[in-house]
């Protein structure tokens, strides 16, 4: 034995049980830190990762009882003294419990590969796998019995054989506590844990899987330190291999193992939570890119709503005019049937644009100002209103072709509404360029309505219009008020930012 090496340790022990202790109780803190991400999580480990945070957790409790129990000694009784050891010993049995119930579970929800040149047949790996899951799900209850068999024997003997030497009793209690917890417990996450590379390589992570490998090898060398490796005691084999033993051969205590075991322990468990953050990075993008499909699915339908089901309205109005004219008017017959038709390849134009994701209105500020004298001279001559249209201010240079594309959409709406449910005479459309943003204003001397009673009753086409047109302005920054009364006509006021010109 090297003397150096052994007063050297003992000198430092206290250092040594505090390292021990706290590798063990950050593993269970980094677990418990991480555990809001495992109550949705796929992985198989997540299920079970709690029993590792409760055997990190104890475990380093149990280690810092080294350091502070005999602290106590001068203020506390030999009886008291003994309880406090008793009550170590317990959390020291209850620690590996935990352990072994999460090796356990762990190998019992493992998923193995299925990868064969067949196609269908399993390899072998993962026939043995699923046989020895099989027996396992069929055995659920060894661990606590093992922990149960381990408790009782702790008061019987306690009450029965050793009720006059508290040391010989502690100690045959730690012997048996690690060969019947520690050793299976820490043999078994060993394997349990390698069982998971398979799934944890599908994400391409090396670093991750790595970690995983050499968590699965520290389990293993933590079964021969801390579950074979005993006090020694008058009974095999604790009386050939054991700690003095041990650091009789090597001289270094066994406990600094452990403590190395351990701390690879805790930092290839951290490493492998990573697995966590990224899928809940990817459960996010997958919401950000649902929450995308569901904005654009509304874009679809306020643009199929705004557009081309008007424009078919509209030619269903020209046909049922040309109904009435056929016998009285074939020249105007003629005519509307023309612009019908031009109607209807301008329809088939916008599909194909829409389809090809182009913008049919361009942004410019003179552009907007034709698309909206465009729009109401085709509004005047399908429905033969009188309507009065005034541009007041300077057109922006630059418009926001998002925002010009839905405040054309407004008008656009606003004048079909106007046309189909209305019954007005006169339609007054105000366009205002201010500085930052275009005010529109469109007036009709209708029947009106209540906007109230239309937004609480039954769906329609109307309703479903009125919000588009809000749900449109409130995109773009901007606003839109519907002031109406029944017998009082109708006034909407739109107003849409120029925004950032996107296509300069």
């Amino acid at each position: 034995m090297n003397l150096t090496l052994y007063g050297f340790f003992r000198e430092n022990f206290i250092q040594l049980f505090f390292v021990y202790g706290l590798v063990f109780f950050l593993m269970g803190f980094g677990i418990a830190l991480q555990a809001h991400t495992f109550r949705f999580s796929q992985f198989t480990m997540a299920g079970s990762l709690w029993l590792l945070a409760a055997f990190g957790f104890t475990h380093g409790l149990v280690e810092w009882g080294f350091i502070f129990i005999p602290l106590q000694a001068p203020n506390l009784s030999p009886g008291e003294m003994l309880f406090l050891r008793a009550w170590q010993m317990f959390l020291t049995a209850l620690s590996y419990y935990f352990l072994f119930l999460f090796g356990f579970r762990l190998l019992k929800r493992a998923k193995g590969p299925v990868n064969t040149t067949s196609g269908d047949r399993m390899t072998g790996r993962y026939r043995l796998l699923e046989r020895v899951k099989g027996k396992l799900a069929t055995l659920a209850w060894i661990p606590t019995l093992i922990f149960l068999f381990w408790f009782v024997n702790f008061i019987f003997f306690r009450l029965i054989i050793a009720r006059t030497d508290g040391d010989w009793w502690l100690t045959a209690s730690d012997i048996w506590a690690r060969y019947l917890l520690a050793l299976p417990g820490s043999l078994l996450t060993s394997f349990a844990l390698f069982q998971q590379v398979h799934e944890v390589e599908k994400l391409k992570m090396p670093r991750v899987t790595n970690s995983l490998i050499l968590a699965a090898a520290s389990f293993a060398i933590y079964a021969l330190a801390g579950g074979f490796i005993v006090p020694e005691a008058g009974f095999l084999p604790a009386s050939i291999v054991n700690m003095d033993r041990f650091f009789q051969l090597t001289g270094i205590p066994v406990q600094v193992f452990r403590a190395i075991a351990g701390f690879i322990m805790t930092y290839s468990i951290i490493r492998i939570l990573e697995i966590f953050d990224l899928e809940n990075r990817r459960r996010l993008e997958e919401a950000e890119k649902y929450q995308a499909v569901l904005r654009e699915r509304t874009r679809i339908a306020q643009d199929l709503h705004d557009t081309i089901i008007q424009s078919i309205y509209a030619i269903g109005l020209n046909l049922e005019n040309c109904l009435y004219l056929v016998d009285e008017n074939q020249g105007r017959t003629k005519t509307y049937i023309y612009e019908t038709i031009s109607s209807l390849n301008k329809i088939i134009a916008d599909l194909r644009n829409y389809i090809l994701d182009l913008k049919p209105l361009e942004a410019g500020g003179v552009d907007i100002v034709e698309a909206i004298a465009r729009l109401v001279d085709d509004f005047k001559s399908s429905s033969s209103l009188a309507v009065d249209l005034n541009f007041t201010g300077v057109p922006p240079a630059s418009f926001n072709s998002v925002n010009a594309q839905h405040l054309y959409q407004i008008v656009r709406e606003t004048l079909n509404n106007i046309l189909r449910h209305a019954q007005a005479t006169e339609v007054q459309v105000q366009v205002q360029f201010q500085e930052r943003a275009t005010w529109v204003t469109i007036m009709d001397n209708g029947i009106g309505f209540d906007p109230l009673k239309m937004q609480a009753g039954p769906q329609s086409s109307r309703k479903h219009g009125l919000l588009n047109m809000n749900e449109r302005a409130a995109c773009c920054g901007g606003s839109c008020h519907i002031n109406s009364r029944p017998g009082k006509g109708t006034i909407v006021t739109v107003n849409i930012p120029y925004g950032v010109d996107i296509n300069g």
